[in-house]
């Protein structure tokens, strides 16, 4: 649990960031199409505050510290220092032994598909036989599932229900699995679009670079 101090200026901030006007600012700039949320979405997530602990959550979550974890035996290598005795979210990647699917909306200005490309590069450490993909999906922000919901529902459809995941054998676009083109989907609020990105696909700006120096 957080301190009462820490506590104390989370509820604060928690009152003002929960506020109607607020959450209607947020949805502006985390999704792609304004018509994509309305205000019954607004209410449903202040609804989601009222609950006992909301508050609490919301405080532990603000002053965490940042990941950290113990490397593997094998791994500790000059151990001597807090660097060599703990991981940071990069590196914890590198160890992550099952298949992993990235899927990230084009236009979310939170988790830009920079950080996406950066996510890769620690999973291309891992074993040769390991399998990660990535898609981004057009025309969609911070909350793909909900701006596109039948693109989304194709893509964990795909993924669930393969045995073998590796490009060859499991394509997201209709066609021939090496073809890298898009496939369209239209939305309740317009088309949108998945297409597959390799990690030299991805463009990044220089203030994409600012940005992940720091994270």
């Amino acid at each position: 649990p957080a301190p009462f101090i820490p506590k104390a200026i989370g509820r604060f901030l928690f009152d003002r960031i929960r506020d109607l006007r607020t959450i209607e600012r947020f949805l502006e700039q985390t999704y792609s199409r304004r018509e994509a949320f309305t205000e019954d979405l607004m209410h449903q997530i202040r609804g989601a505050t009222l609950g006992n602990g909301g508050h609490a959550a919301f405080a532990s979550i603000l002053w965490s510290p940042p990941l950290r974890v113990a490397p593997l035996p094998e791994q500790q290598v000059n151990i001597g220092t807090e660097r060599n005795q703990q991981e940071d979210f990069q590196h914890c990647l590198t160890r992550v032994s099952c298949d992993v699917l990235l899927v990230f909306g084009r236009d979310d200005p939170w988790c830009k598909p920079v950080f996406a490309k950066k996510m890769l590069k620690a999973l291309d450490q891992r074993e040769p036989d390991k399998v990660h993909r990535y898609l981004e999906i057009e025309n969609a922000g911070h909350c793909p599932n909900h701006e596109a919901p039948q693109a989304v529902a194709h893509i964990v459809r795909s993924w669930v229900g393969s045995n073998d995941r590796r490009k060859q054998n499991l394509s997201f676009i209709d066609g021939n699995p090496e073809k890298r083109d898009k496939i369209i989907f239209q939305e309740e609020w317009g088309e949108t679009a998945v297409a597959e990105q390799s990690v030299d696909d991805i463009n990044v700006g220089i203030m994409d670079r600012v940005a992940t120096a720091f994270i």
